[in-house]
């Protein structure tokens, strides 16, 4: 006697699931899972629909070289694709290049080939700021076609401490222009040039200090063989003037001081009615950048103007007396660059070795001025539990800034939730231990998601301000398997299914659908033969509404190697869902568009002699053809279609066993006769039963076609199925029943659920 069950699979969410778990049928995972996701994309709703193909937009310039892609986004409706290759960058906007010409316009740019991997941004509105451990750049966009590349380097630092050795000294040859350095001991380096230093007054008692009512007359020279008179007041330097824009030097007895200090940062201002102007000239110290370097003790500077004020100088004082307060540039090839850019705050940050970090001064990005107040531009360093050095590999600002190390995650934050940061209050702490791999991060969820340290492990960081905590929980623990080894990249399409893609360093791409209020975490995975994924970013599509999956593709034919822009076509709507048909179904990979005059005759296609590709056009598959000389010749003409390369998909489900109270199923014999397989929007596809037999050894049965066409020729683009479709199964007494479904044509495929019906002999 047998007893028959229909056991029902009607949700993916958990998505395939790695072998370890294959026996856990205690799992609400395993209820949720499946053995296999090729070339479908867990709907968060719980079915499984196929993966877009991708669009070919252009070769590369170079195809010998990697490539990388940097997304710039305006606003949600004004978004950019800059791909970086061979020392320039194109501009990717509306699913093709920004054209100059009959060429895609292009800009230079400085990063080399191995630089690539290292690029950080942070973009605010049509800048671009970089760090890569090298000297940032700007990239800044005037227009579609005017992009300028430039260094960024604020005039006013960031320096290190102060040097307080009053036996280490620094004499100027002027202070303005160009001047010469000279220290008293070895200070100065080649890898110095291009870097900012600070030099701050020595002796303070060589400018007197302002003084209520004093004659104009009466105030000594600074220096008497230039006759400059100057006063001090509050470390700010002012010189007299008769009036407003006047000379310098009053008449004997015209004027006093007055009993107004001056107190301005800019130009000029009187006292009082009747008494002197005062013109600000120095804060007490100024910059120099390092234009050429002598020797050890010998350099050649250029006197940088003080950003926020109007000094262009450096205090003359400086020329009178060598100082011993002076502050070496933080950023230099002696002292290292930084690799890591962001913002929070209003400030922008940068992080460097070590776990050093830098942040500007508030709503200025171009300066890093070290202030006595709440404005001051501030630095610090992030020290681990261990002891060991914090390394730095990516950052994100939710308010704090988020940091992803080598072995943990610190934030740098104040004191309470939404408390500003200031040089006095920041803390840099270490609030989780994951750690990150050196790989660029994706925002998804108000979140962050990112690589682990050894690329097996697929992290999502929570950040809670309201609860002051960053929560990290991982998304691919029931699904390592799918980041193919060493995970590479990631990119999050908001729109429309939530995906976090993926890319592994052997190619492999990969995605999670992720929608974690929902519970849903589903990974699944893309094969793509002869084809390895290099690159991958998202960027809003030109109307606003999804979002745009672009990739740097290597694609091996044979003995020819080509590296292609393509970008991951939507996700097919029916045009008509009342009547729904196939049209406009874009299932090909590297395909190459036709809409035009009908044409039996494909030309301009990217693939050498003999490949095979795949024509879809006016809602039908016309076939499979070998290129010959970029064309295919076609049996049918089509005015509205696409040519590329062939996907096929499957789905396995896990072992499906009878349930009934008290009784176990695993180790019975058992047979699926019937599968019952639920679609939506469907046309193609054939399902078949495995498993394994008794003896242990898998199998599978023979595929039975869910849509029999016999020798129809449509004229109309073809009908979708929506229903419900039972067949026959031919599989043989096994110990477990798997079912898959599996296509390989151009088709649209929406899976919602499959059942077999299985009979196990009673014990």
């Amino acid at each position: 006697m047998s007893v028959r069950s229909t056991p029902l699979k009607s949700n993916f969410t958990s998505g395939e699931l790695k072998p370890a778990l294959h026996a856990r049928e205690d799992l609400t995972s395993y209820q949720n899972g499946a053995l296999a996701i090729e070339n479908m994309v867990v709907l968060p709703e719980g079915g499984l629909t196929r993966r877009p193909g991708t669009q070919m937009i252009a070769p590369l310039k170079d195809e010998t070289q990697a490539g990388e892609l940097m997304p710039f986004k305006f606003s949600r409706t004004d978004a950019r694709m800059l791909v970086l290759n061979a020392g320039v960058a194109r501009v990717g906007k509306d699913r093709g290049f920004v054209a100059n010409g009959a060429a895609p316009y292009e800009f230079a740019t400085p990063f080399a080939a191995l630089d690539l991997p290292n690029l950080r941004w942070a973009e605010s509105a049509d800048f671009m700021f970089l760090a890569w451990g090298k000297r940032p750049k700007t990239i800044v966009r005037y227009a579609d076609t005017n992009w300028q590349v430039a260094d960024y380097m604020p005039a006013n630092g960031p320096t290190e401490p102060q040097n307080l050795d009053p036996a280490k000294t620094i004499a100027v040859s002027g202070v303005t222009g160009a001047i010469t350095l000279t220290a008293n001991v070895d200070l100065f380096q080649a890898g110095h040039v291009g870097s900012i230093w600070r030099l701050d007054e020595g002796d303070l008692s060589l400018v007197p200090y302002w003084t209520a009512n004093e004659s104009v007359a009466t105030l000594a020279a600074v220096d008497p063989a230039q006759a400059k008179k100057y006063r001090r007041y509050k470390n700010n330097i002012y010189c007299p003037l008769t009036d407003a824009g006047g000379a310098p030097s009053p008449a004997a007895g015209q004027q006093s001081c007055g009993v107004n200090p001056p107190t301005q940062s800019y130009g000029d201002s009187q006292s009082a009615p009747g008494c002197c102007w005062w013109r600000f000239v120095s804060a007490g110290y100024g910059y120099v950048k390092i234009t050429a370097v002598t020797d050890a003790r010998t350099a050649t500077a250029a006197v940088m103007p003080v950003p926020g004020s109007s000094q262009a100088q450096l205090p003359d004082s400086l020329a009178l007396k060598p100082t011993y307060r002076w502050a070496e540039a933080s950023w230099s090839d002696v002292r290292g660059w930084p690799d890591i850019v962001t913002f929070t705050q209003q400030r922008i940050g940068f992080l460097g070795l070590f776990g050093r970090f830098w942040l500007s001064n508030p709503g200025d990005y171009n300066s890093f001025e070290a202030r006595s107040d709440d404005s001051s531009a501030i630095q610090g360093q992030i020290l681990s539990i261990d002891g060991a050095a914090v390394e730095a590999r990516w950052a994100v600002s939710s308010g704090w800034i988020v940091v992803g190390a080598a072995e943990q995650e610190p934030v740098i934050r104040g004191p309470g939730a939404y408390d500003a940061l200031t040089q006095s209050n920041i803390q840099a702490i270490v609030d989780q231990g994951e750690g990150a791999a050196i790989a660029r991060p994706t925002i998804a969820q108000a979140g962050v998601v990112y690589i682990g340290t050894s690329r097996q492990r697929l992290h999502y960081a929570k950040i809670s301000r309201l609860m002051e905590t960053v929560a990290i929980t991982e998304m691919s623990v029931a699904a390592t398997h799918v980041l193919s080894g060493r995970a590479a990249g990631v990119a999050y399409q908001h729109d429309p299914h939530r995906i976090v893609w993926g890319f592994s360093k052997d190619g492999a791409l990969w995605g999670f659908t992720f929608r974690p209020e929902q519970q849903v975490i589903g990974a699944h995975r893309h094969p793509m033969p002869g084809a390895f994924v290099e690159a991958l970013a998202a960027i809003p599509s030109a109307d606003g509404e999804g979002y745009d999956v672009w990739m740097i593709v290597r694609r091996v034919f044979g003995a020819t190697v080509r590296r292609f822009v393509e970008v991951l076509t939507d996700f097919f709507e029916a045009a008509d869902p009342a009547n729904p048909t196939a049209a406009g179904a874009w299932f090909v990979d590297c395909g190459v568009p036709y809409a035009g005059p009908p044409t039996k005759a494909l030309n301009g296609l990217p693939f050498p002699d003999g490949v095979i590709v795949r024509v879809f056009g006016d809602g039908l598959w016309i076939g499979d053809f070998p290129c010959a000389a970029g064309a295919v010749a076609l049996p049918r003409a089509i005015s509205n279609g696409v040519a590329g390369l062939p996907i096929a998909g499957r789905v396995r489900t896990l072992p499906m066993e009878p349930s009934r109270p008290g009784v176990s199923a695993r180790g019975g014999v058992k047979q699926a006769t019937h599968a019952t397989v639920d679609l939506l929007e469907t046309f193609g596809g054939e399902a078949l039963s495995g498993g394994q037999d008794a003896e242990g050894f898998r199998f599978d049965g023979e595929p039975e076609d869910l849509f029999p066409t016999g020798a129809q020729t449509p004229a109309a683009p073809r009908p979708l199925f929506t229903g419900r479709r039972v067949f026959p199964m031919d599989g043989p007494h096994s110990l477990r029943v798997e079912l898959q479904f599996q296509f390989d044509h151009p088709y649209p495929v929406t899976l919602l659920g499959l059942s077999p019906d299985v009979e196990q002999a009673e014990v």
